[in-house]
C-alpha cells in the first residue's frame, strides 16, 4: 500500500506530522513518503492542515479517483485566543468554512490529542489519535554549551506571535520564574519583552531540528507556560517532550496533554498558575541535585514515547498491518543529562 503525506511545511508542523512519520513508517518496511506536494499515486493520502480551497478541491480529486484520504489536524482552530490577533487575521471564516469541509468530506481524520477527537470528531467519518513523538536520535543530541558553564538558564522555545498570550500569562508572576537566570530563548528575540528578566541570550530559528535541540538542551530547566483556555486544552504536549527528550526537566501548566506526559515532582512540575509556576523554576534552581535527577527520570520518559516506539499508531490509523513488534524499544538515552 502506498502512502502519501502531503505536508503543510518542509519543518515545524509539515516535519513532525508528515515527514517523521513517514520515515517511520518506511523503517518498518511500508511505503511510505512525504512531500509539500501531492502525490501522483497513492492509495493513501494525509494531508496536513488543509486550508485553502485548491485543497480542498484535491481531497475530493482524490476521493473520487479511489484515493483514501485522511486530514491531520493538531491543533484547535476554532478556539485560538482573541488576544492572538494575528491569528485571527490569517484564519480568516472563508479558510475555517474550507478546513471544516475538508474534514467532513475525506475518509477520516487524525489528530494529535483526546480534545481535538472531541472537537473535530463530530464532523469526520472516523477518527485516529496519534499524539506527537520524536525521533530518539533527539535523546543523543549533546547541548551547545561549554562543561564549565555554570550559568542557571531558564529555556523557552516558540513564536512570540502565537504565544505571546502564554507568555503574558506568566508575566504576571513578575520577575520570579527569572531571579537568577539567563532566559535562553530560541527562534524569536521577541520573547524578552513579555517575561521579566536579569540575562538574556537568544538564538535564531533553526533549518535544522539538530539544531534546535541543541540549543534547547542548553537550558537547564525548559517551561511550558500555557494560558488555561480552550485552544490550549487542545494543545499536544510537545514541547514539554522536547525539553525532556534532550534531558531538561520542564515546568508547564498543568493541563490535560501535559499532566498525560509529566509525573509532577517526578520528571517535572506542573503549575496552576504564574506563582506556582514561578515557585517551580526557582526550586529547580536551588537545588541542583534535584535539577539533575529530574533531567535523567525526563530523557527516560521521553525514550518511553519515541516515534519508534509508537509508530504502530499510525499504522493503525491508515489501516496497515503492523510490520515491527510495537513493544519494542529504541535506545534514545546516551551519557549524562
Amino acid at each position: 500500500m502506498k502512502v502519501r503525506f502531503v505536508a503543510s511545511d518542509e519543518a515545524g508542523g509539515g516535519r513532525l506530522r508528515s515527514f517523521w512519520p513517514a520515515a517511520e513508517l518506511r523503517r518498518r518496511g511500508h511505503d511510505a513518503e512525504a512531500s509539500t506536494e501531492w502525490p501522483e499515486d497513492a492509495d493513501v493520502v494525509v494531508v496536513h492542515r488543509p486550508l485553502d480551497p485548491e485543497t480542498l478541491e484535491q481531497v475530493r480529486l482524490y476521493r473520487a479517483a479511489g484515493v483514501r484520504v485522511l486530514v491531520d489536524e493538531d491543533d484547535d482552530l476554532r478556539s485560538v485566543p482573541p488576544e492572538n490577533r494575528n491569528f485571527h487575521r490569517w484564519f480568516t471564516p472563508e479558510r475555517r468554512e474550507v478546513h471544516e469541509r475538508a474534514i467532513a468530506e475525506a475518509d477520516g481524520l487524525i489528530v494529535s490529542t483526546d480534545r481535538l477527537a472531541e472537537v473535530y470528531g463530530p464532523l469526520a467519518r472516523e477518527v485516529h489519535v496519534c499524539r506527537n513523538h520524536l525521533p530518539a536520535f533527539v535523546g543523543r543530541l549533546r547541548p551547545m554549551r561549554s562543561r564549565h558553564d555554570q550559568a542557571f538558564r531558564v529555556g523557552w522555545a516558540g513564536v512570540v506571535k502565537t504565544h505571546r498570550q502564554d507568555l503574558e500569562w506568566l508575566a504576571q508572576a513578575g520577575a520570579r520564574p527569572f531571579d537568577g537566570a539567563i532566559l535562553s530563548q530560541v527562534g524569536d528575540p521577541r520573547a524578552g519583552r513579555c517575561l521579566p528578566h536579569f540575562g538574556i541570550e537568544t538564538f535564531p530559528f533553526q533549518e535544522t531540528p539538530e539544531g534546535l535541540y541543541r540549543l534547547m538542551a542548553r537550558a537547564d530547566v525548559g517551561i511550558v507556560p500555557l494560558l488555561p483556555c480552550a485552544f490550549n486544552v487542545a494543545k499536544s504536549w510537545l514541547k514539554a517532550l522536547e525539553y525532556m527528550s534532550v534531558g531538561v526537566p520542564v515546568v508547564a501548566t498543568d493541563l490535560p496533554e501535559q499532566r498525560r506526559l509529566i509525573r509532577h515532582g517526578t520528571d517535572g512540575f506542573l503549575a496552576s498558575d504564574p506563582f506556582d509556576f514561578a515557585e517551580h523554576v526557582q526550586t529547580l534552581r536551588r537545588d541542583p541535585d534535584l535539577r539533575q535527577e529530574m533531567a535523567l527520570r525526563a530523557r527516560r520518559r521521553a525514550a518511553e514515547l519515541a516515534i519508534e516506539v509508537h509508530g504502530w499508531a499510525w499504522e493503525d490509523a491508515l489501516g496497515l498491518t503492523r510490520a515491527l513488534d510495537p513493544s519494542v524499544r529504541v535506545p534514545l538515552m546516551a551519557g549524562g543529562a
